[in-house]
This record gives C-alpha cells, structure tokens and sequence, in this order.
C-alpha cells in the first residue's frame, strides 16, 4: 500500500511540473479539475473503506 501512494506521488509531482510550464491558466484550471474529481471520489473511497471493515468484522466474526 505504502508503494502504491509513493508511486502516486511521485506521479502526481511529474504531472504537476509538466502543467507548471504551461502557464497560469492552465495551472488554475487542472488545480479546479483535480478538486473536482477528489470531490467526486470522496463517496466512493468511504463506501470502500466501509465495505471492507463490516466485511472483515462479520469474517472475523464469523456471522456471515
């Protein structure tokens, strides 16, 4: 897990300089798109998060 986000990361820092170059409207644009989509995949990663600690309580458990 801790591989995938390093890998994110530095991903995420390589775009990022590519889109300094092109100036400050695009900079501001990419910014708001990119807070969009977080925005937008926020409920997703919860319900994931959820899913998979109910499931792994009720595994656990063993009241599946």
């Amino acid at each position: 897990m801790g591989l995938m986000f390093s890998v994110v990361s530095i991903g995420t820092v390589i775009l990022q300089t590519s889109i300094n170059a092109l100036g400050p409207v695009i900079i501001s644009a990419q910014t708001s798109a990119r807070r969009i989509m977080m925005f937008a995949l926020l409920p997703v990663g919860s319900m994931s998060a959820t899913i998979t600690t109910f499931t792994s309580q009720k595994l656990r458990s063993k009241t599946i």
